[in-house]
């Protein structure tokens, strides 16, 4: 019952698609995670006002979390998805390249303005990947988020590693991550969607 139960969480490109693509979004979380000490208050100097700050994005996912709860009354979680995704891509592709110019240490007002958005986006997809992937496996819920949680902790801590790894000094690390993680989530979901069949009404 549970081997079939993890075999067909596994094979269903529903739920495959959204792990996967939460897998990869959260690894550059946990990217950030491994490098925002050494960001914020080392880098930066902040000191013990790096918990304030630290503290203050963690505000802005819950925030985003109730913002999603009214948005889903006029839009779907598909379209919420692709859009912070898209938000993401653009304001981490945007910043990458001005965080270059100033040589991978932007001003604080900026890179905390930045963070801001990129944690908003995230507390939109973090609830709704979730949701989407368990969707259409609500008859073996137990099992599948087991796995899908699971599957989703090993993407998140190679990426996230991976990327705390980079760390060099700067910001130009992270940025370029949170970049890549979000336009491969971003082709990921684009793709199954037009693969999807449309049901005529």
């Amino acid at each position: 019952m549970i081997f079939s139960g993890i075999k067909e969480t596994l094979t269903n490109p529903i739920s495959r698609t959204y792990t996967i693509a939460a897998g990869i979004i959260f690894g550059s979380f946990v990217g950030y995670l491994s490098s925002s000490q050494q960001i914020l208050q080392i880098q930066y100097k902040l000191g013990d006002s790096f918990s304030l700050y630290f503290g203050g994005l963690a505000l802005v996912i819950g925030l985003s979390s109730f913002a999603n709860s009214q948005l889903l009354v006029k839009f779907s979680m598909e379209t919420l998805c692709l859009a912070s995704l898209s938000v993401l891509s653009i304001t981490s592709g945007l910043f990458f390249f001005y965080s270059q110019s100033s040589s991978g240490q932007p001003n604080l007002i900026f890179f905390m303005s930045y963070l801001a958005i990129t944690f908003f986006c995230f507390g939109i997809l973090f609830g709704n990947f979730n949701t989407l992937a368990l969707q259409p496996l609500g008859h073996i819920a137990g099992v599948a988020n087991s796995m899908i949680s699971s599957v989703q902790t090993l993407i998140s801590v190679g990426i996230g590693g991976t990327i705390g790894q980079y760390y060099d000094g700067t910001i130009i690390p992270l940025v370029f991550g949170f970049f890549i993680c979000a336009t491969i989530a971003f082709a990921i979901l684009s793709l199954h969607i037009k693969s999807t069949p449309k049901i005529s009404k």
